[in-house]
């Protein structure tokens, strides 16, 4: 982490000794989590620099490690001055916390510590990168020995950076070169020799929340040389892996052994282990004890062994070899060796013969697609190094690598410094044979290298993110094939004996317009069994990731039928075990019993569901749907209540979305410490509202619930005022806020009570505005005596209401610091600063963040960040001109220094993290405090240590309208209730549309009337339809269109503009009225916000959708309604297809981006909807509205032209139990129902049901859900 200290003062007296709480070992500290206060002791293994790394003999490799870091006080004086180094006993109390994965005591959650003595260091533990990688975990912060290491990109000296570490295995691990005041090592030569490693184990690990990763991105952390010992003697297994076949192929297989600074000869011997499938007796060339070798200095000795054909019809077996020494077991290295041994080439054989279709799909996954700790998919290499093993090793034959779909050919020898690289240069990418679009957008299925082929740049483009399917000649539209190195491209059909080689195109390519409705692709003869079986295989392993079930029924049936007509070769089963050899020795099922194509989609037919349960929805989505329908939700644990445990997810308006999950046995689980706060939990049970809170309740049946990421860290505080609680509490259900300035009414009481009524009590915000906040039983509060004065709140926002659906909200305090008194700015004279921003993915532009320091600040931006601007971060200044307006950091611009009121667009590929004393601003004698403004747009902040309401702001500038705040995190969020202080490192967007020279604050609170007023006035009249945009389940923009009183059809202080979109994602906005659009070297603008005046018979506004094509659908969600438009109807309609959507009906909408990567939307109202009723463009089928239902679901259809119609309804087992509709329909919208009943009039069992429509040669599907 990059901790920049700004003239913080150090301790200069040793702390006062006090009473230790009782001590917890390392492993149970480490299974308490994020966020956990411990009391750990054990001894140090490293101490360098701000890092010391403590181990105790607790966790499941016989030790568990934990990592300490300090930049200044009395402990980092201790590791200076060698009071702390390895074989110190220490005792240290504190929080934990993360940073990319590293469980860590840092900085101030330091609360004590204690030296108790003076030892060795702990032996360290030998492993080997095969155990390591997968499982780093288990070895975080622990002392370890690695034998055998090579450094093969590494020469000279050592610079800062990473390094692959490489074993005799052939596995690869980052060795990491910390900064100076992490490691000694650099500028020291690089080992160009085999080395041993004895060290501890980190961890850098930057996956994003929706890629669920957490047991990546380990390293080795060396901080001397002598971490890297090159004179330590070893012998290992080297290579890895080989191959040997019964009959048909080579049964002889090599194992090399080799020596590594042997001082003189040595004996190892080479034996058959019990951890594989295959025994001593499958191979000769062992002998019943194993074979032994004499090895001395660096030599190598080759031991053949031969695959012995035993006539079982076993297919293919794993045998593994173990290194031993009699008499020094610390000489081998410990890897392993893996022989698979094949019946012959295309080895078959019958998996689980007594099971199929859902329950052979379990058995499937768990055996062969399921990670170590349970997550789907094996463990895989990450991107870069499975395309770099993609090129070098699984499809390279001989130095050439072959495109998938063409045959076309790249050069990629061994001696090739980047695979990837050269493949790239003869114009073969890599081609996700499942679309990344319908599913593998994130790891770990995106480096999954069972779905993954060498393929020519124009036929990937040409595949798009069309299923597969068989085209008939005649309908072909493109042809792609190769002539050696030369891609061919051509829309004329080849002759019929080259027809074979060449892939077929139906449908414009991702790079020419499409995708296009009714595209599909062909791959070339020879690869569609092999393309098939890929395909079923992901479908069988991330169930979870699968965006579109119709996508794979779509193609099931050309699947199945190519994999029977083109059976497993040779080559593609010599692929699939390469694969398996750096992917946990998971092969693909499919490859290796082809019956499985049938047997494991047996109750997934035409127009038969085939959606495995638990679909994942956002918890915004889950908490539009009707009690009692059952969803799946992922969040982050934040708070319990009793047995009301809150999580929360990044979906909903405000950029986040709450629920509470009602579970006793989640309850005993956070009691027993097996739930942190901070950990990601997967929950599926039934929806229910009680006082209109919404909830998963398993008291309206089976709610179960697992943990999927432990230490995935809390979420953001939302700063909120009162008037936003009371009034729009809603948004903020369930969800962590801060509410700064509350005065508590004791009501006569000194301290606080707790549960029932007399838990309650009136809090008013610095505006006037009141809410209620409750002290819950079993509150740390309850007892407590109340404060007197203004306090912050902070913790999750309730609701109690039985009556009015919006009202009765509450703020929650739970947990002790959910209340705190006082100025935590850091008095009159100066700010305490401690804070810290993390990023978003470095590699993407909604990983930036707006970012400013509060006080009277003078310091350059870089000063607060270490690394080189450009490489580890950057920085941009928005100057508000015309053109060219993002800046970049240069080191000459004193634009780039920190000044009140300033910010600036960053990104790290660490968090930015500051602590520092700064001088409070003076404000004047008014009682005011200025920030300079420029023309047009401006990242600005608040200097003052508290939040200033907006209200406020514009009567101090002259009682102006101002245009809003804009806060980023990832997509912008309107902020226009408060401006919050900078004291949390954040700045804001803010369109100067007044042509002010100054943006004047209130540095003390406004009138308390005049502000409860403009609260007043803005809710009770306002009438505002919210539609935000998501893509991948995160939200990305959202726009606003309403009524206000006073406001115009034309261009007012009540629209509301858009902030610049270049960081931002898909967006929704609003063209300007065209009186007003911009023209002749305007800065472009558009709105995120329309109001028109109130009370006309019928609205109409036009939006752009802007979203990158070929990344999935983006939806759109809509949000207070109940009291927009005084219920007139409402549709949302795609200005391109004239699909319209009732949003009283449903408030979610998927809309498939155009390839311009912009797509008109409209948004009618009232008469308007009948105005512009038209005819469609296509075929649709509405998802039926009510959705789930009871008695009675709705479904709308739309036809171009008139077509023969059928509209059935199907069960999960794929069974036709309706028919709704069936004979020729006229062009235009239909509308048919359906009672839930079955043919003979049966009333059908709550569940999921499929609708199919096929209209013509068109088919469209929707899911339905009846409960009752």
């Amino acid at each position: 982490m990059l901790a920049v200290l700004l003239a913080a003062p150090l301790a200069t007296e040793p702390p006062v000794a006090q009473a230790q709480p009782a001590s917890v070992s390392i492993a149970e500290a480490r299974d308490r989590g994020v966020g956990a206060s411990v009391t750990v002791d054990g001894v140090v293994t490293r101490a360098y620099g701000d890092f010391v790394r403590l181990q105790d003999e607790s966790g499941p490799t016989g030790a568990s490690g934990l990592t300490i870091r300090q930049t200044r006080g009395d402990f980092y004086d201790a590791v200076q001055n060698g009071t702390i180094q390895p074989g110190t006993r220490l005792t240290v109390t504190g929080t934990l916390s993360p940073f990319n994965g590293l469980l860590q005591i840092n900085e101030d959650d330091l609360e004590s510590y204690s030296v108790d003595g003076q030892g060795d260091a702990p032996a360290p533990q030998a492993v080997t990168l095969p155990k390591l990688i997968p499982g780093g975990e288990d070895y975080e912060s622990e002392l370890v020995r690695v034998k055998a290491l090579r450094l093969p990109e590494a020469s000279g000296s050592f610079e800062e950076g990473n390094y692959d570490a490489v074993g005799p295995s052939g596995a690869t691990v980052t060795l990491r070169v910390q900064r100076s005041d992490e490691t000694a090592l650099g500028g020291t030569e690089a080992p160009g020799e085999a080395f041993t490693y004895t060290g501890v184990v980190g961890q850098f690990n930057q996956s994003g929340p929706d890629q669920v990763l957490p047991n990546i991105g380990y390293q080795l952390i060396p901080v001397r040389l002598s971490d890297l010992d090159t004179g330590a003697q070893s012998v290992a297994l080297r290579g890895g892996y080989a191959l040997a076949y019964e009959t048909g192929g080579d049964a002889s297989a090599e194992v090399r052994v080799s020596a590594f600074g042997l001082e003189e000869a040595r004996e190892v011997t080479v034996s058959v282990s019990d951890s594989g499938t295959a025994s001593a007796g499958d191979v000769s060339g062992l002998g019943g004890g194993g074979k032994t070798l004499t090895l001395s200095g660096d030599g190598t000795q080759t031991l053949s062994l031969t695959a012995e054909s035993d006539g079982d019809v076993e297919g293919i077996e794993r045998l593994e070899l173990d290194l031993s020494s009699s008499d020094d077991a610390d000489l081998v290295e410990g890897g392993r060796f893996t022989l698979w041994i094949l019946d012959d080439p295309t080895a078959q054989s019958t998996l689980y013969p007594d099971l199929d279709g859902a329950a052979l799909r379990r058995q499937l996954r768990e055996d062969f697609a399921t990670d170590a700790d349970g997550q789907p998919g094996p463990p895989t290499l990450g991107y870069d190094r499975a395309r770099d093993s993609l090129y070098a090793t699984v499809f390279n034959d001989g130095g050439t690598v072959r495109g998938f779909y063409t045959g076309l050919e790249a050069s990629v020898p061994e001696s090739a410094d980047d695979a990837s690289e050269a493949a790239g240069d003869d114009d073969l990418n890599t081609e996700h044979l499942w679309p990344r679009s319908e599913g593998p957008e994130f790891e770990p299925s995106k480096s999954n290298l069972h779905i993954l082929a060498p393929t020519w740049s124009e036929a990937n483009s040409a595949r798009c993110n069309y299923p597969y399917a068989e085209i008939d000649d005649s309908s072909t539209e493109q042809w792609y094939g190769a002539d050696g190195s030369e891609g061919i491209s051509q829309s004329d059909a080849p002759g019929e004996s080259e027809r074979d080689e060449y892939s077929e195109a139906l449908g414009a390519s991702c790079g020419g317009g499409g995708p296009e409705d009714g595209g599909r692709f062909e791959p070339r003869e020879g690869r569609e069994g092999n393309a098939a079986r890929k395909a079923l295989y992901f479908r069988l392993a991330y169930p979870d990731r699968v965006r579109d079930f119709d996508f794979f029924e779509t193609q099931l049936g050309a699947l199945q039928a190519w994999n029977e007509q083109d059976p497993v070769t040779a080559a593609e089963q010599r692929r699939n075990v390469l694969i398996a050899s750096s992917q946990g020795d998971q092969l693909n099922p499919f490859q290796l019993d082809s019956s499985l194509a049938e047997r494991a989609f047996s109750d997934i037919t035409d127009g038969g569901g085939g959606g495995d349960p638990g679909e994942v929805v956002p918890i915004a989505e889950a908490r539009e749907q009707a009690d009692g329908t059952r969803v799946t939700v992922e969040g982050v644990f934040t708070r319990i209540e009793g047995s009301n445990a809150r999580i929360q997810d990044p979906s909903g308006p405000t950029g986040a979305s709450g629920i509470v999950v009602r579970s006793d046995a989640l309850t005993e689980a956070v009691a027993n410490g097996d739930v942190q706060k901070g950990d990601r939990l997967r929950v599926t049970g039934p929806l229910d509202s009680y006082a209109n809170l919404k909830q998963i309740n398993f008291e309206q049946g089976d709610l179960t619930y697992e943990v999927i990421g432990e230490n995935a860290g809390l979420p953001p505080v939302q700063e909120v005022t009162v008037a936003q609680i009371a009034g729009g509490g809603e948004e903020y259900e369930s969800e962590l806020v801060r509410a700064d300035g509350l005065t508590i009414d004791p009501d006569g009481d000194d301290t606080f009570q707790s549960g029932g009524s007399e838990g309650n009590y009136t809090v008013t915000g610095p505006n006037g505005n009141t809410v209620t906040l409750r002290i819950p039983g079993g509150s740390f509060y309850g007892g407590e005596p109340i404060p007197e004065g203004e306090v912050t709140f902070e913790g999750v926002a309730g609701q109690f209401s039985f009556d009015d659906p919006d009202s009765g909200y509450q703020l929650l305090a739970i947990e002790e610091g959910a209340l705190t008194s006082g100025d935590d700015g850091g008095g009159d004279e100066t700010l305490s600063v401690d804070l810290s921003r993390s990023f978003g993915n470095p590699d993407q532009p909604g990983g930036y963040r707006l970012v400013a320091l509060p006080g009277d600040v003078d310091r350059p931006l870089a000063e607060t960040i270490d690394g080189t601007a450009g490489d580890a971060w950057q920085a941009y200044w928005d100057d508000g001109s015309e053109e060219d307006f993002f800046v970049p950091w240069s080191e000459e611009d004193e634009t780039f220094d920190f000044r009140p009121g300033r910010g600036f667009w960053l990104i790290s590929e660490d968090p930015w993290t500051v602590s520092a004393e700064i001088p409070a601003v003076a404000p004047g004698e008014d009682g005011t405090y200025a920030i300079a403004l420029h023309e047009g747009w401006n990242i600005i902040s608040n200097p003052l240590a508290r939040s200033v309401d907006w209200g406020a702001v514009e009567s101090a500038n002259g009682d102006v309208t101002l245009q809003p705040l804009w806060r980023f995190s990832g997509s912008f969020s309107m902020v226009d209730e408060s401006f919050p202080s900078a004291t949390g490192g954040e700045a804001f967007y803010f369109l100067n549309s007044e042509g002010l020279d100054e943006l004047i604050l209130p540095a003390s609170d406004a009138p308390a009337a005049a502000q409860a007023a403009r609260g007043e006035d803005a809710q009770g009249r306002e009438q505002t339809l919210v539609l935000t945009t998501y893509r991948d389940g995160q939200r990305t923009s959202a726009a606003r269109v309403g009524t206000a009183p006073g406001a115009t059809d034309a261009l007012d202080a009540h629209d509301v503009y858009a902030p610049p979109a270049r960081f931002a994602g898909a967006s929704l906005r609003l063209p300007l009225p065209s009186s007003a659009a911009s023209s002749q070297g305007e800065r472009p603008r558009r709105l995120a916000g329309e109001r028109r005046a109130p009370g006309q018979e019928g609205y109409a506004f036009d939006l752009v959708l802007n979203a990158a094509p070929g990344e999935g659908a983006v939806t759109v969600r809509a949000g207070g309604l109940a009291d927009a438009f005084d219920g007139q109807p409402v549709r949302l309609v795609e200005a391109g297809t004239g699909d319209a959507h009732d949003l009283r009906a449903k408030r979610s909408v998927e809309i498939a981006p155009g390839q311009s990567g912009e797509t008109r939307l409209r948004v009618l109202v009232g008469q308007a909807v009948g105005e512009a009723a038209g005819l469609p463009e296509k075929v649709t089928l509405g998802a039926g509205y009510p959705n789930p239902f009871r008695d009675e679901v709705t479904l709308e259809y739309a036809l171009p032209e008139e077509k023969k119609v059928r509209v059935a309804v199907y069960d999960l087992l794929g069974r036709r139990v309706r028919t709704l509709a069936d004979g020729r329909r006229e062009a235009g919208s239909h509308t048919i129902t359906w009672e839930g009943r079955s043919h003979g009039g049966e009333p059908l069992a709550s569940g999921v049901y499929f609708v199919r429509m096929r209209a013509g040669d068109v088919t469209r599907s929707a899911k339905l859900v009846r409960v009752q």
